[in-house]
């Protein structure tokens, strides 16, 4: 068993410590729950810094930044780490720290398949609702 929490390193200066072992990465605006993995390795979260969104994995922040990030979440082998992001009003998944998917007009939160090589999208685009299953290995790209 393993535990992760928000903590401040200073004032205005926040982080996840997990099992006592804080992240070198600290955000100056929040730090969104940590969510771990299925098996508990990786730890996950929306982060907030310079007014701007992202997610960090395991201390290590993704280098796309964005007006919104949802909280992350894992394949269930804990291998590929989703969130739904949003920027200038449209929304995307980001997949291992790029954009993966083509920004909609709307996105429900991302579902992995159990075996976590296809992601369920659904999603509204020019009025129409979208409800497709991608595998990872497409050259569905945003």
């Amino acid at each position: 068993e393993h535990i992760a929490a928000v903590a401040a390193t200073s004032f205005g200066s926040w982080t996840v410590v997990v099992d006592d072992q804080a992240w070198r990465a600290s955000f100056d605006d929040l730090v969104l729950p940590p969510v771990f993995s299925p098996d508990g390795r990786r730890v996950a979260a929306g982060v907030r810094s310079n007014g701007s969104w992202g997610v960090a994995v395991d201390g290590e922040t993704w280098p796309e930044t964005f007006d919104m990030v949802w909280d992350p979440v894992f394949s269930s082998s804990g291998e590929r780490v989703v969130a739904k992001v949003e920027k200038g009003g449209r929304f995307a998944f980001a997949v291992d720290g790029k954009v993966w998917s083509p920004w909609y007009d709307a996105i429900w939160e991302p579902a992995f398949s159990p075996d976590g090589e296809r992601l369920l999208i659904r999603a509204v685009e020019n009025g129409t609702y979208l409800r497709q299953v991608v595998p990872f290995d497409s050259t569905f790209r945003g």
